[in-house]
Formats: C-alpha cells, structure tokens, sequence
C-alpha cells in the first residue's frame, strides 16, 4: 500500500510538471500569514479554509488566564468549562477528541483524551502563548486523526535574533478581585545574532470563582498551578536552523465543582495534574531548484493525572493514577516542482504507552487494588505519509492532498488476553480559492476527516460523569466529509469574511445505555453505529477606521441533527454573537466588549440525562466588559472590569458558572539591557 501511494504521489508529479503555469505570487503583499492550513506559511487571503487567529501582538494572549478563556470570543469557537481548572474548546460543534490540539505543530492529543469535553487544553502558561490558530473543518490530512471539527494550534513564543548582545528580563504580575487569581511570572531572555532564548516561570492561586448576583462564591473550585518553559532559537549556519523547547506545568487540588454541587461528592478533584513536554526541531534549506527544505522534528510529552474521589455513601477513598508516556517523530519535505507549484511529503511517527491504576482505601487502613480506568501497559501507535499540493493559477490558487494513517493498538484485558487492533484511513482534501480582485476572495473545499478509536473508547472502565462505562474492542475510525463556501474582503485596515458549511459524519462512536446497573450507576458501551451532520455559518467584522478607532463583531450559528437517532446532535454550542470597540489614544487604549449567546433548548436525550444542563435548556446570556490598557515608559498594564452588570450565566454544557463582576489588573515589566 505504502509503494502503490509513493508511486502515485510520483505520477502526478510528472504529469503536472511537464504544464507551464504563470505565477502570480501575492504572498509577499500581505503580512499576515498562516501556518497551520497547509503547513507551510501562506498568505490568509489565499488559503480556501475558513481560520481564526489570535495573535498576542494584536489581542493580548499575556492578558489572559488560561489558554481556553483566551479563544472565548472568537467565531466558531466556543468553551465549555466542566470546572474552574477547565476549558474545552468546541470547533464546528466538536470537542474532546474529536478536535486536534497542536502544541508548536506537535499533537497534544493523545490515547486517552476523552469523547467529551477534557481540561488538558488549560495545562499551559497562558503567558507563553505568542499565536493561536484555530483552522476549522479540516486538518485530518495536514495532522492526523482527532480533526474532526478541525484543528487548534497553540505557538509558543520564539526568540528573535538582535544586532547586538540583549538581555531582557521581564515580571509579568496579574490579580483578580475577592482573591480569584494572584499570578507572577518572572522570565528572562537572551538574544544575538545567531542564538535567542527565553526562560520563565509562573506561579499561580486561582481562588474559588465568585458568580453572577444570585450565586456568589462557588466553594470548592480554586487550585493553584505552577509552570516552566524555555526556548532556544538558534541559527547554526546561513541553511541550517534549530530550535528546542522544554517545559513542564502542574496543577493541584483542582476540584470537579459539579460533583460537589450536583452529585453530592465529599471528595471529588485531581491532585495533581501535569504535563511535561521537550522538542527539537531543525530546517535545513537547500539549494537545489526542486527540493528547498527539509523539517525533521521530535518530542517527548508526558500526562499524569491523579484523581481522588468520595461520594457520600461510599466507605472507602478511591485513588486513580492515569500516565502516558508520547514520542512523536515528523520528517517533512517541501519541493518547488514550479515557480507555483510547491509540494510537501512528509512521513509521521507517534507512539503512546499507558499505565494505569486504581486503588480504594477503607477507613480501616486496609487497601485494595482494582483495574484501573485504561488497560495498563497498553501501546498506541500511528505512522502515517502524507502530500500536500499548492498550485497558483493567475487568481486562482488549487491546494489538494491525501494521507493515509496505519495504527496499532495493544490492550490486554483480564478476561479476553491480549488484544490487538490496526485500524487504518486514507483522507483527502481539495480546495480552492479565486481572486475576483485584489480585495475580494471567493474560497471553497471538500475534504474528508477521520478518528481513530483510540485508548479511552475501547478500554474504558469505570465511573465517568453520571455514568459507568465497560471497555468495546471492536470500534471502527470516526469519518467525515466537509463542504464549505466562503468569501474573504480585506481592504485596507478592514477585513471580512462569511463562510457557510456541512459536515457529515459516519460510523460515530456513541455510548449505549444497556440494562446494567453498577454502584447505583447505569452501565453504558461504545459503539459505531451512528450518523450525524451539522451544517452553519460564521459572519466575520473587523478592522480600523481612523487612527483612533477599531472595532470586531463576529456571529456563529451551528445546527447538528442525529440521523440515526432522529434527535439533536449532543452538546451542540448556541447561537453566539461578540462585539468589541476600542478606542486609542497616545499609549492608551479603551475597550468595550460584549460576549453573547443565545438559549440552547435542541437537547440531545444524552443531554437531558447530563446533569450540568438545567432542565429545559441552558439559558441564553449577554456579558459587557470594560478594558483600559497601555504602556508608560517601560511598563504595560490592562485594567478589565468584567461583567458589569454582575449577571449569572453558565456556557451551555457547563459544571459551574461563569465569573460575576470582578476587576482584573495585569502589568508587564520589561527591561532590555544590551551587554
């Protein structure tokens, strides 16, 4: 299989590079590039998916106090918080596993992210994030399996090169009011010619979130976190670059607040929850007029996770112990096989091993050893080879691609022995988008989408939410198929965009209530038995007018239906509207900010038996917040005055509700010193 695909990438290359095409190359009239669509930079004008970016230097990432919170207010995107240390993003209607998380281009995904929503998204410092790029309803070809709502992609800050030796050190220091947050972060950088480097620490009291005017404080749901990072940028010769990152976060005492709340719980938290990672990555540009690059890339992650539990009428402590060890290896090619024609092909390497166990500790001392929530000691492993194609046609640009995706997975169960499963999938994507002018783009694609059952679908056993669930050995990959439209207007400081899409998904894996009760507890398997599709649209506003003035207001709608079922999609976001506009003057910035969604009451049966929904649906909310920001001399700052007019409301899905009023300062110290 894998020699019939080589030959094939081959064949097409000889066919279209015997055609001559006139090239009209528009990339170096925009600045604004993205990464994360192709993977490779390419100008937002041109790529025919429709993508969000954040980017710090425009939106403030170093304001914000986790990741997730930072991509509230973005369209298409929508968070969902199980608890305070939580923050599940949801792209095109999907979450959990079924989005792709990148950290710097590598998957943060891995064997047990979860169906539903998860919390590892807030295993960051939020203030070492430099871009976010979220590219929605496609990505399974460019990074694998998970992508089927699409993929967000999370770029650490790198160091850039100076003319002379520079030091810079730098505090960054927020506070939330009634003692929601005390943050300080002191880093440190370096910088020359050829090598840059930047190394920070952060620490962390998140106190229990204080609610709207009839909720108060929401006892318990604080925690505290603490991370480190460093990068090296480095330059070893005028072809050959690298750059190299570690970095570690944990959070403790991080309280599920709904099992309080909702179930009752006497115990109910994860102490601790970390995430470790180191990459390298090194390009290697080349002087030859057909390949021009080389990318080889590697890392190591590592996820621990400890969870101890207690209902009220259980007489003993449970104590679950989940870790996975990851390795990913990519090596990347890029070809110019015409002056617009540029290829990528690319081979892919991941691996995760899972050890797992549980324990239950009686009042009497006494400890028993149970199977824990994932086999222990099983392996996960994918290999992949993937092609890429962008084709520039006068005002007509082609991308189209294919991957096809091998797994192993080794599971061993008490009763059946060892186990083991290799699923496989082979995806496309076409796409293209035409320049009517310089200002306007018309886009569209069609591109197929896959997940593989991974770890936590076939494995799982134990209490999970309202429900008990037993392992399925037997699941088939997730599949989808995007069809999307869209139209692109940038003209001078003003940007627009609308897009409108389908998405069709088969052979879904969904939980299915059996007749078994456990620990008062219903009993539910996975299967592959259903059908679904969501179709929307995303309106997009934003730009300057003036000197002084810019502003952004964005809307989302999405409707899911589950064909088989003939019922709502589960967990389907609301309508949601944002609107910001801001106001400079000298240094000073003033902001007004309105985030907005509307009632949700189309309730998937699942989420009607989901206790963090009220019954008849959640509200819908409207919420006003006032910043004030700038620099003076040497010191950045941001005032944020949050939710008004102190108003309850909870994002549909939610285990807790959101902040009420609150006052948020931050300031950013910056010294450069040049030695």
């Amino acid at each position: 299989m894998w020699r019939r695909l080589l030959a094939l990438h081959f064949i097409i290359v000889s066919l279209f590079t015997k055609q001559a095409f006139a090239q009209k190359d528009s990339v170096q009239k925009l600045e604004e590039v993205i990464v994360t669509a192709t993977r490779i930079p390419v100008s937002t004008q041109q790529v025919p998916f429709t993508f969000t970016v954040k980017d710090s230097k425009k939106n403030s990432i170093l304001f914000d106090r986790t990741v997730p919170e930072s991509l509230s207010s973005l369209p298409g995107v929508f968070i969902q918080k199980t608890n305070h240390g939580g923050g599940s993003p949801f792209v095109r209607g999907m979450t959990g596993n079924q989005n792709l998380i990148l950290i710097d281009g590598f998957r943060l995904n891995n064997s047990i992210f979860r169906y539903g929503p998860n919390q590892y998204l807030t295993l960051f410092d939020a203030q070492s994030v430099d871009r976010v790029e979220v590219v929605k309803g496609t990505g399974s070809v460019q990074f694998g399996s998970d992508a089927l709502g699409g993929v967000i992609n999370v770029i650490t800050y790198t160091p850039q090169f100076t003319a002379t030796p520079t030091w810079a050190p730098i505090l960054n220091i927020r506070g939330t009011s009634a003692g929601m947050e005390k943050t300080i972060r002191p880093s440190i950088g370096y910088s020359n010619r050829k090598v840059a480097i930047i190394v920070a620490s952060c620490y962390s009291d998140f106190g229990d979130l204080k609610g709207g005017d009839t909720t108060g404080f929401q006892r318990p749901s604080g925690y505290s976190q603490f991370s480190m990072n460093a990068k090296l940028n480095a330059q070893l010769n005028k072809t050959l670059s690298l750059q190299f990152a570690v970095s570690a976060v944990t959070q403790k005492k991080v309280p599920l607040y709904h099992r309080y709340q909702l179930d009752k719980f006497k115990i109910a938290l994860s102490d601790p929850l970390q995430r470790q990672q180191t990459f390298i990555r090194v390009q290697k540009k080349l002087n030859s007029t057909l390949l021009r690059e080389i990318s080889i890339g590697a890392s190591l992650q590592n996820l621990f996770e400890k969870r101890v539990s207690q209902s009220r009428t259980a007489l003993a402590k449970t104590f679950e112990k989940d870790k996975i060890n990851g390795f990913s290896f990519t090596a990347e090619t890029f070809w110019t096989l015409k002056k617009n024609w540029t290829n990528s092909l690319s081979v892919e390497l991941n691996r995760d091993h899972v050890i797992s166990t549980r324990e239950l500790l009686y009042l009497n001392g006494s400890i028993e050893s149970k199977r824990g929530l994932y086999p222990t000691n099983s392996s996960y492993v994918h290999s992949a080879i993937f092609n890429l194609h962008q084709i520039t046609l006068n005002q007509l640009r082609l991308d189209f691609g294919w991957r096809y995706h091998q797994y192993r997975i080794n599971l061993f169960d008490s009763t059946l022995g060892p186990i083991k499963v290799k699923p496989n999938a082979l995806v496309y994507l076409a796409g293209a988008s035409f320049s009517l002018s310089a200002a306007l783009t018309f886009y569209g694609n069609i591109s197929s989408g896959y997940r593989a059952p991974n770890i936590d679908d076939m494995g799982t056993v134990g209490v999970i939410d309202f429900r008990y669930e037993v392992p399925a050995y037997d699941l088939k990959p997730e599949e989808s198929l995007n069809k999307e439209l869209g139209i692109r207007w940038r003209k001078q400081k003003i940007f627009a965009t609308t897009s409108l899409f389908h998405t069709s998904f088969h052979n879904l894996i969904t939980r299915i209530k059996t007749e078994r009760i456990i620990n008062n507890y219903s009993v539910y398997i996975k299967q592959n038995i259903e059908k679904a599709f969501i179709w929307g649209t995303e309106w997009t506003l934003d730009g300057q007018v003036g000197k002084n003035w810019k502003g952004a207001v964005n809307f989302t709608y999405l409707f899911g239906k589950n064909v088989t079922r003939n019922e709502p999609m589960r967990r389907i976001p609301p309508m949601t509207c944002n609107f910001n506009i801001q106001y400079a003057m000298g240094n000073q910035q003033v902001g007004l900010f309105l985030e907005s969604a509307g009632l949700q009451d189309r309730l998937a049966q699942g989420d009607k038996d989901d206790t963090r929904i009220p019954v008849g649906g959640t509200p819908g909310f409207s919420i006003w917040n006032l910043s004030i920001s700038g620099k003076l001399n040497f010191v950045k700052y941001r005032v944020l005055f949050y939710n008004l007019f102190n108003k309850d409301f909870r994002t549909h899905g939610s285990g807790i509700n959101g902040m009420g009023r609150a006052i948020t300062i931050s300031t950013s110290i910056v010294l450069n010193n040049k030695t």
